[in-house]
């Protein structure tokens, strides 16, 4: 069957309240949801925000299939995995034709459709829905956009002006410049541990998408930086570890006291 197009279908005249309305409301069961959460970390080694993104999108499906034009009950009722069987073109169509009123973009509709898609195949595996109509649904084509990003001029002239007089100025310096100098995300840099720098190898160790690793080398100016930061922070945190570490001797003592008046 020759796959219908995203774009046509969000075209077709229906009239239907938002998707959006259902988040007043109890949202409805998914079925298997915990099951697919596990297929999606176990054998795709999905993150926390790809499961949860998921989540919304599945819910959202859901709650359009539970509209009814007349009231319903405060609680929609969790639908059948038999009647997901019924689901065809023309269910889809509506769907897309909400989305597209609702002004969503082509991207967010893709991820939608792709959610969708994954949650079918997962059914099918499991041998309890058998519909493939997800599948014969081409996804919208969209344009990517470029990202925003400073010259190496602006860059430079960033860099150059960053103040560097305190703890706190030396850290958004060594931040700047590990971003520059390694390209990595935001989230990456955020999720570092001091274990993760080999400032004698001049390399740094993240942990991106899907949790694969990766070495990346660190360049002079961003050595130096973070050299500086953590000398100072070494210095500054050396009273409170010394102040730790004997609270917890002091802790230990109580503990063998207490054990020796017991025997």
């Amino acid at each position: 069957m020759a796959k219908a197009s995203a774009l046509r279908s969000v075209s077709a005249p229906v009239t239907i309240t938002a998707v959006g309305r259902e988040t007043a409301k109890a949202s409805p069961e998914v079925p298997l949801i915990q099951e697919f959460h596990r297929y999606l970390s176990v054998e795709h080694n999905a993150s926390s925000h790809t499961l949860d993104a998921y989540r919304r999108d599945l819910t959202q499906f859901f709650a359009f299939l539970a509209h009814r034009p007349e009231p319903q009950a405060e609680i929609p009722p969790p639908p059948k995995l038999s009647a997901m069987a019924t689901i065809d073109h023309h269910t889809v169509r509506a769907y897309l034709a909400e989305l597209h009123q609702r002004g969503l973009e082509c991207a967010t509709v893709a991820r939608k459709l792709a959610a969708l898609r994954t949650y079918f195949k997962f059914l099918r595996r499991e041998g309890v829905c058998a519909n493939t109509v997800f599948d014969e649904i081409a996804a919208p084509r969209f344009h990517r956009k470029m990202p925003a990003f400073l010259s190496e001029q602006e860059m430079s002239h960033l860099l150059d002006h960053v103040e560097a007089d305190n703890m706190l100025e030396l850290r958004d310096l060594a931040i700047l410049e590990l971003l520059y100098a390694a390209g990595v995300r935001v989230s990456e840099l955020t999720g570092l541990n001091r274990d993760d720098l080999d400032l004698q190898q001049r390399i740094v160790r993240v942990c991106g998408k899907g949790g694969k690793e990766r070495l990346l080398p660190i360049g002079s100016a961003a050595l130096a930086a973070l050299q500086a930061y953590l000398a100072l922070y070494e210095q500054l945190a050396a009273p409170h570890r010394q102040e730790e570490e004997n609270e917890r001797r002091n802790i230990e003592k109580k503990k063998e006291g207490k054990k020796k008046a017991k025997e």
